[in-house]
């Protein structure tokens, strides 16, 4: 009886530190390093490691002192981690319009403002 209550605890503090090391369940992660420098830029996105690995490499070509973690999570724990605040990342993308549009209007999205638009069309901006 008293080994499985300790073993009990055991699992219980476990969980707790795992919990507490993932605060949402993540599907994929990779981290691409920088060639020069030390500052990290950190996506969270639903879209697939595959599918977006190639804008990362080209977006390290021009931007080499730049390393990236992405991770890719569902739309609901991005949801879930960004809302609770609980994930800290630069960029969150998700393919969930309506969970997007509510984190925007409760005020959990920051405003940017780019000086590169001036070459997209209308109904890009």
């Amino acid at each position: 009886m008293r080994f499985h209550c300790i073993t009990s605890l055991v699992a219980f503090a476990l969980s707790l530190v795992a919990q507490s090391a993932f605060p949402f369940e993540i599907e994929a992660e990779k981290i691409f390093p920088a060639t020069a420098g030390k500052t990290e830029l950190r996506i969270l996105s639903t879209t697939d490691l595959e599918i977006f690995a190639p804008i990362i490499t080209e977006f390290q070509k021009e931007n080499p002192a730049i390393s990236v973690l992405y991770t890719v999570a569902s739309s609901r724990e991005i949801f879930d981690a960004v809302y609770t605040g609980s994930a800290r990342f630069d960029l969150v993308i998700s393919s969930a319009m309506d969970l997007q549009t509510k984190l925007g209007n409760d005020g959990r999205a920051q405003y940017y403002s780019s000086n590169q638009i001036a070459g997209l069309p209308d109904w890009a901006n």
